[in-house]
């Protein structure tokens, strides 16, 4: 009989506890163009993720649509951009991350300006710009 009260006793303390959804703030934070795995547990998939500038601001990147605990995503805000992260579950349950500032890029030399194109245009026209400074080592 004891052990039957225990047993009971347990299951009635274990189906109170309710998973809750969670989002993790990306440490260290991304550098602009970077790729991050951001990640949430305890949430009911499908999740939305937004990522936003402050709890309240407008949404800089998303909403995306998750199926399931991780999400890869390019930090396309500009450099020094603070942002946070929330998460919606499919229940309505929602997290947001701690603000974090999108670190310069390390991808591209501070000479081409501002960075107000797309990461991929970035990208294509640094390679441009290698290939011209580079020309012997590229027609090879």
């Amino acid at each position: 009989m004891k052990y039957l009260t225990a047993l009971v006793s347990l299951g009635a303390a274990t189906t109170g506890v309710i998973a809750q959804c969670t989002v993790r703030t990306p440490i260290p934070p991304p550098s602009h163009c970077q790729t991050v795995a951001l990640t949430w547990t305890g949430c009911v998939h499908p999740v939305t993720l937004e990522v936003r500038q402050f709890l309240d601001g407008p949404i800089v990147d998303g909403p995306f649509t998750v199926n399931s605990d991780v999400f890869i995503w390019t930090a396309r805000p500009a450099a020094g951009s603070e942002v946070n992260l929330l998460v919606t579950d499919a229940i309505g349950d929602t997290s947001t991350s701690a603000p974090f500032s999108i670190a310069p890029s390390v991808l591209m030399p501070m000479r081409f300006g501002p960075m107000r194109l797309s990461c991929f245009k970035l990208w294509a026209e640094d390679e441009a710009v290698l290939k011209s400074d580079f020309s012997p080592v590229f027609s090879r």
